[in-house]
C-alpha cells in the first residue's frame, strides 16, 4: 500500500523525458554559438534565436528542479509512513489506551489559529483542521 501511495514512476518518466529535452536544448544553444563564432550571422536574428532557446532551456530546468522537488517530497513521505507502519508493527497487543510513542510517531505538529481551530499536521503531510467549540 504504501509503495502504491508513494509511486514515483510517472514523476520519474516526467524528469528522464525532460532532462533530454533540456540536453537537447542545451545543445541547440550550444550550436548557435558555435555557428555564429564560425561566421558573420544576422546579429538580431541571432540574438532573437538564442534568446528563445535560453528561455527554453531556463523553463525546462526550472520545471526539472520542481519536478525533482516533487519526487523527493514523495520519497521522504514514503519514509515517514514506513516509519509509522514499523511502529505500528511493533507494538504487543492492540491500543486499548493512549500510547505516547506512536501518538508521537503518528503526528508531527498541532498548530492553533484560535480557541475553536486547531490543524493536525501528520507525519505522513495529511493535514486536518479540528474545530474543538464545545469540548
Amino acid at each position: 500500500m504504501v509503495e502504491e501511495l508513494t509511486n514515483t514512476t510517472a514523476i520519474d518518466r516526467q524528469i528522464e523525458k525532460l532532462g533530454d529535452e533540456s540536453v537537447e536544448t542545451y545543445n541547440a544553444l550550444k550550436s548557435a554559438m558555435d555557428e555564429n563564432a564560425r561566421q558573420a550571422l544576422n546579429q538580431d536574428d541571432y540574438d532573437r534565436r538564442f534568446g528563445e532557446l535560453n528561455t527554453k532551456y531556463e523553463e525546462q530546468r526550472s520545471t526539472l528542479s520542481e519536478l525533482t522537488e516533487k519526487r523527493q517530497g514523495i520519497l521522504a513521505r514514503r519514509e515517514r509512513l514506513n516509519m509509522f507502519l514499523d511502529e505500528l508493527r511493533n507494538q504487543d497487543s492492540l491500543l486499548t489506551e493512549f500510547d505516547e510513542p506512536l501518538f508521537r510517531a503518528t503526528l508531527d505538529r498541532f498548530t492553533v489559529y484560535s480557541e475553536e481551530n486547531v490543524a493536525v499536521l501528520f507525519r505522513d503531510g495529511t493535514e486536518i483542521s479540528v474545530d474543538v467549540r464545545g469540548k
